[in-house]
C-alpha cells in the first residue's frame, strides 16, 4: 500500500479519508484534514480538529496555520478570530509559534477582503485596479483571484507586475500564475534585477513531483522535533519561491545541513553539534552550506 502523502499526491483523497478513519496519530489526522479539504469537506476536517485538538496540538504550529486557514477558506472568519485568541491562550510554545500567531490577525482580514471583493463580484476592470495596487495586501489576494479568471483581461498588467513589482516574491506568485495557466509564449521576468525571457509552460511547478516527496521525507526523519520540521519547511519555501525559477541545490544534502543550521537558528535553539561538525558527518563542503545558508537568509529577509 502506498503511503499517505504518496496518495496524496495521487490525488485519491477518498481512499486516505478511509485509511485514516480510525488514526490517533497526528500525522495521519493531518493527512485526513488535507483529504477532506480537497475533496470540499471543509466542515467536517473542522470536526476532525475539534475532536483531536489536543493530539494535534503536539505540532501546534502546524495545527494553527491548518486550521485558521481552513477556516478563513470557508468564510468563518469571526470563529477564525475565536480560535486565535484560544491559541494565543495556549502555555508558550516557541519563538516560532509567537511569531506566527502575531501575523496571523493580518492574514484574517486580508482573507476576509478577498472574499468581500469575490462576493462583490469584482469586474476585471476593479481587479486590474487591485492588481495595480501599490498595497501588496491588494496585489497578493488579486492575484489568487486572477488564477481563477480568463488571463486575458490582465495580461499586460501581469507582463508588468513581472518585471516591475519591487517585492521579489509577488514577482514569483506573478510568474506562478502564468505557469498554472500553462501560457506558451515568451514572457520577461525579473528575477533579483536580472531580466530572463522564459516559456511558463515549459516551466516546472515548484513542490510537486518525485525528488520533492523524496527529499521532504528525508527532512521528515531527521527532524524529530515539529516545530523545527515546520520551521525548515517554510525556510525551504521562502527559498524556493525567492529563487524560482533560478535555484540549485535545492534538494540536495547541502540543503538539508543548511535548513537544519538554520532553523535552529530561527527559533533560537542549540543544535546538538556545531556545523563544522554535521557537514562532516554527512559528508558535504562547510563553504558550499555557508553560501545554501546565506542565500536562504536572503530570500527571508527580502520576500
Amino acid at each position: 500500500m502506498d503511503s499517505l502523502k504518496s496518495l496524496m499526491d495521487k490525488k485519491q483523497y477518498e481512499l486516505v479519508v478511509k485509511l485514516t478513519e480510525k488514526s490517533e496519530t497526528a500525522t495521519d489526522l493531518f493527512y485526513r484534514i488535507a483529504a477532506l479539504t480537497a475533496l470540499n469537506r471543509g466542515d467536517e476536517a473542522i470536526l476532525v480538529i475539534h475532536r483531536h485538538r489536543k493530539i494535534l496540538e503536539t505540532r501546534l504550529s502546524i495545527l494553527i496555520k491548518i486550521h485558521l486557514e481552513l477556516l478563513c477558506t470557508l468564510g468563518y472568519f469571526d470563529e477564525a478570530f475565536t480560535e486565535l485568541e484560544y491559541y494565543k491562550n495556549l502555555p508558550y510554545e516557541s519563538q516560532e509559534v509567537e511569531e506566527l500567531l502575531a501575523s496571523l490577525p493580518n492574514y484574517i482580514r486580508a482573507e476576509e477582503r478577498k472574499r468581500l471583493t469575490e462576493e462583490k463580484g469584482i469586474t476585471n476592470e476593479e481587479l486590474n485596479g487591485l492588481l495595480k495596487s501599490s498595497n501588496i495586501d491588494d496585489v497578493v489576494p488579486a492575484l489568487d483571484i486572477a488564477r481563477n479568471r480568463d488571463i486575458i483581461p490582465f495580461y499586460d498588467t501581469l507582463c508588468n507586475l513581472m518585471i516591475y513589482h519591487k517585492v521579489q516574491s509577488v514577482r514569483s506568485f506573478t510568474l506562478l500564475v502564468f505557469v498554472s495557466k500553462e501560457i506558451d509564449k515568451k514572457v520577461k521576468f525579473n528575477h533579483k534585477g536580472e531580466i530572463l525571457e522564459v516559456i511558463p509552460k515549459e516551466l516546472e511547478q515548484p513542490f510537486t513531483g518525485d525528488e520533492f516527496n523524496y527529499f521532504t521525507n528525508r527532512l521528515t526523519a531527521l527532524f524529530k522535533n515539529p516545530s523545527l520540521l515546520e520551521t525548515a519547511m517554510q525556510l525551504h519555501a521562502t527559498y524556493i519561491i525567492y529563487n524560482y525559477p533560478v535555484y540549485d541545490h535545492e534538494y540536495t544534502q547541502e540543503m538539508i545541513v543548511a535548513l537544519i543550521e538554520e532553523a535552529h537558528r530561527y527559533l533560537k535553539s542549540e543544535p546538538d553539534i556545531d556545523l563544522a561538525s554535521r557537514c562532516l558527518e554527512m559528508g558535504v563542503e562547510l563553504e558550499d552550506v555557508e553560501r545554501l545558508i546565506d542565500e536562504i537568509e536572503e530570500a527571508c529577509q527580502n520576500f
